[in-house]
């Protein structure tokens, strides 16, 4: 008894002096994991480090959990389960959310908002298999195969098959989640030009509905830098390390057609591409053009191990820190291979074209 009214003490408190409130989260977990203990992160895009909230034990014997978390703000909370799934639950006031988690799924109820995030990543999931998977799978089997022209011949079409597949999941927002929470966990996967006027939309919603709490800032931020880097505007400075420790500047380019190449060492699709990207430089790197990678990795043996395996020869950048790189930030990079073309004046006028696209434009210049 004392414990209850210890509880409704702290919850009075509370609701008296802030705007938060209490979730209960409880369930059960058939993961096939040896760690008990699992972990609640406050999900945050904009810096990319998730925020560390609370703990909870799975029950061994019966494989139940139950935990009730303070929460100051609506906000979204991933449950991480180690060796097993990751579960984001939206929370928009005090809720009592059940969850049943298996290797490969879950189910959830009790919170409209996380129900949401989990028929957008249900939908996600089904437009890629739909869209993206097929030509993957043909890219691996002819490189596989060793049947490289094919191979090159496919890789040109991954940027804009993506691109459809973002749009896809575009769509499911628009239609279907743009007054709520849980919109903030799509927003890694929105295109900085298509989905400019929707992105403007939903931070004037968040901001009506929730005031100034961290989401609707970050939502806030993230429409300022689409805004900014959108096709016509000045390309947002890049200041970064090459291979060989020595700081470079994008704007010390000035003068020449840019591609600024977002990658990876452990991006397969990047890997693939870059025999389509090496020809394009060999064609046109005397020609006033010039490429400026900008690479994701956070080891630097992997990184220039790629760059003399697949014979890069331009230009090679990194901050070493993975996504939390700040170019990748500054151009909201959710996705590589991604890449954005500058012109001479370092104007950006295309964004996430192949190679061929690119070669057309670079040979219809004044």
């Amino acid at each position: 008894m004392k414990k209850i009214f210890f509880f409704l003490f702290i919850f009075i408190i509370h609701t008296t002096f802030s705007n938060g409130f209490f979730v209960t989260i409880s369930g059960t977990s058939f993961c096939n994991t040896t760690h008990s203990k699992s972990l609640f992160f406050v999900l945050d895009y904009e810096s990319r480090n998730d925020i560390f909230l609370d703990s909870v034990f799975i029950d061994k014997s019966n494989r139940s959990f139950s935990k009730v978390l303070y929460l100051p703000e609506p906000c979204i909370v991933n449950f991480v389960i180690k060796d097993c799934q990751t579960i984001p639950l939206a929370f928009e006031n005090s809720e009592n959310v059940q969850i049943s988690i298996s290797a490969t799924d879950y189910t959830v109820s009790g919170s409209n908002a996380s129900l949401l995030i989990k028929k957008y990543d249900d939908f996600r999931k089904l437009s890629y298999k739909r869209i993206m998977k097929p030509l993957y799978d043909s890219i691996t089997l002819y490189e596989e195969l060793g049947m490289i022209d094919k191979m090159m011949s496919l890789s040109k079409m991954m940027m804009q098959t993506y691109i459809l597949h973002k749009s896809d999941l575009s769509d499911f927002v628009d239609k279907n989640m743009t007054n709520s929470i849980a919109v903030y966990y799509s927003s890694l996967r929105w295109n900085a030009d298509k989905d400019l006027l929707m992105i403007e939309k939903i931070s004037k919603n968040m901001k009506l509905r929730y005031g100034n709490i961290k989401i609707s800032q970050h939502i806030e931020n993230r429409f300022l830098r689409f805004d900014k880097i959108k096709i016509g505007n000045k390309a947002t400075e890049i200041v970064c390390r090459d291979s060989t420790g020595k700081i470079l500047k994008l704007s010390d380019f000035k003068g020449k057609y840019v591609l600024i190449d977002f990658w990876a060492s452990w991006c397969r699709p990047c890997r693939q591409e870059s025999v389509n990207v090496v020809k394009l430089y060999g064609d046109f790197k005397s020609r006033n053009f010039e490429i400026f990678a900008v690479s994701l990795d956070d080891k630097k043996d992997k990184w220039l191990q790629a760059i003399n395996k697949d014979k890069y020869s331009w230009i090679q950048t990194s901050d070493l820190v993975s996504w939390k790189s700040k170019a990748a930030l500054d151009y909201n990079i959710s996705y590589i291979p991604s890449n954005v073309l500058l012109d001479e004046n370092q104007i950006i006028i295309a964004r996430n074209i192949n190679t061929e696209e690119i070669a057309r434009i670079l040979n219809n210049r004044k």
